[in-house]
């Protein structure tokens, strides 16, 4: 008789080799919409920093596959927040059912009479394969692959693989959790009859912006990549198909490959600095995520008014304000709107109003030299846009100020990535940076701004700055290219 069933349910997702872009698509919406992320100490930073700040984010795994310490099927935290029924994503690196302890895990939740459900993710083996440049099946080297777990030669429990029957074969051989003992690894295979000199690959945090790669052959590669963190997961392929490398790593095209960035974000949405950098090869991190509620009590909203506003997010609270005070878009016909960026001026369109005047530029330089009317209104988050205002008042403008939303920065409680350069578009995000845990890991880094007033807060913390000749994104690119990687 099976047992009987919870309310929560629990997903066994998994994230693939590390980059949060190669998550699937459904595990990227099941993230979205967790209760709770019950995570991997493998799964990487940037990775961590794309979880939703809305569930609760907690650490439940473990270094050591195979230990004998271990003394439950899954985590008990997981099953508690599944009994209280909540939504459970237990994230898991690579796929859960590759050296993951997926089946151990499925059993635990089996017995507790918990829903769950398995989403797989790309293996770390394959992402590393592809990410380094080569391919693990190739029609003139290999037409098969071996997948093993090297955990055993670290302490752990013993291991089922016929080591001898794997040294033997012509085709890949991929060996998962071997990152700290390399050499012997490598050894037990040339023990077996493998040739000393098989092509062999390390290669450790695939996909991410710290990704390490080294080649040699089985003989010297453990000697090879001394001097990695033997705490980086890490993937060996032994084969032929590693002399493609030359042919086929098309990574190095890339001018910011293995270089992470941070980018300082105003909207909880993509932003376009961070899809150029990741198609120039970046690894992106985007922070502070936001948690924001309507302000009350209701503003008074002006029938005729000119009106600024920054971003959609403040449009879409100034539409709330408009349908609790019993109005609607309609009623704004004889008013004038000003937009900072094309997404809010479509958003407007979208409402019937097609007249939005789009203010070219992405500081505020952009809007105190354009030709606006005397009187404006400034839709903007609580204690937004204060800059912005002082510069009109000084213009001569008359600025009322209508807050239609507060808004709390929120830096997810995880280690932060190193990052090789941070962006950053306004002074209220290098004021939210300095006040988060997370500023310590990258205030060394180079920054880099948009518009005078950013470029001048980042001085007033001492940070090593630099700004694009045009408030432009082209021209930021074409600085970031120069100043990392001297193109």
């Amino acid at each position: 008789m099976a047992p009987e069933r919870k309310p929560g349910k629990v997903y066994l997702i998994g994230s693939g080799p590390g980059d949060p872009n190669l998550l699937t698509v459904k595990a990227r919406t099941l993230l979205d919409e967790a209760d709770v992320v019950a995570y991997d100490s493998l799964i990487s930073p940037a990775l961590l920093a794309s979880l939703s700040a809305r569930s609760l984010n907690i650490p439940v795994g473990y270094r050591g596959y195979g230990s004998s310490k271990l003394s439950y099927g899954i985590h008990p935290t997981v099953i508690e927040m599944a009994r209280k029924g909540k939504t459970v994503v237990r994230l898991k690196s690579g796929d859960p059912f590759i050296f993951g302890r997926g089946s151990q895990e499925c059993s635990a939740l089996n017995e507790e009479g918990i829903l769950f459900e398995v989403v797989p993710g790309i293996s770390s083996g394959l992402g590393a394969a592809i990410s380094a440049g080569f391919p693990l099946t190739h029609r003139d080297f290999s037409s098969n692959v071996v997948f093993a777990s090297g955990h055993d030669l670290r302490g752990g429990s013993p291991c089922n693989s016929n080591w001898s029957s794997i040294a033997q074969t012509n085709g890949t051989v991929v060996i998962y959790m071997a990152a700290s003992k390399v050499k012997e690894n490598c050894n037990r295979l040339i023990e077996f009859g493998k040739g000393e000199d098989t092509p062999a690959i390390f290669v450790a945090s695939a996909t991410c912006g710290d990704e390490e790669v080294v080649q040699g052959t089985l003989k010297d590669l453990g000697d090879l990549c001394k001097a990695i963190h033997p705490k980086k997961p890490a993937i060996i392929i032994i084969g032929e198909v590693v002399r493609t490398r030359e042919l086929f790593n098309w990574r190095k095209d890339l001018p910011l490959n293995q270089k992470q960035f941070l980018v300082l974000r105003q909207r909880n949405s993509e932003s376009e600095m961070a899809k150029i950098l990741k198609s120039l090869g970046a690894t992106v991190v985007e922070a502070p995520k936001f948690r924001s509620k309507i302000i009350n009590p209701l503003p008074s909203i002006s029938k005729e008014g000119n009106y600024i506003i920054g971003q959609k997010e403040s449009f879409t609270f100034f539409l709330q304000h408009l349908m609790r005070s019993g109005k609607d878009i309609r009623e704004l016909l004889n008013a004038r709107f000003f937009v900072m960026d094309e997404k809010t001026r479509c958003e407007l369109n979208s409402f019937g109003i097609k007249e939005a005047a789009l203010l070219k530029g992405h500081c505020h330089k952009a809007i105190v030299e354009s030709d606006l009317p005397r009187d404006l209104i400034i839709v903007t988050r609580k204690e937004g846009r204060k800059s912005l205002q002082a510069d009109l008042e000084g213009l001569g403008h008359k600025v009322t100020r209508l807050e239609v939303y507060e808004r709390e920065d929120i830096y997810l409680d995880i280690e932060a990535p190193r990052f090789d350069g941070v962006f950053c578009g306004s002074s209220s995000s290098i004021d939210s940076l300095t006040k988060s845990s997370w500023f310590e890991r990258c205030q060394n880094a180079p920054f880099f701004t948009i518009g005078k007033k950013t470029h001048d807060r980042a001085l007033m913390n001492n940070l090593k700055c630099f700004m694009s000749d045009e408030d432009t994104l082209d021209s930021m690119v074409t600085l970031i290219l120069r100043k990392v990687r001297g193109v």
